[in-house]
């Protein structure tokens, strides 16, 4: 009998820093410095946005 042919899939080199997945396609933020998924970049960028709206409303 043959054997099955095994595929040889090698997993992403880093998973996302914030959620831990090991998502393909992974950003380095420069702001936060920290390698990300699209979807936690995302929300970074959010948080990041609403952190400068507060810290104009303090000045």
């Amino acid at each position: 009998m043959n054997e099955p042919e095994r595929i040889e899939v090698e997993p992403p080199d880093n998973p996302c820093e914030r959620c831990g997945h090991p998502r393909p396609r992974l950003v380095f933020d420069q702001l936060s410095e920290l390698v990300l998924c699209e979807s936690c970049l995302e929300h970074m960028q959010r948080q990041q946005a609403w952190s400068l709206v507060r810290d104009a409303d303090r000045a």
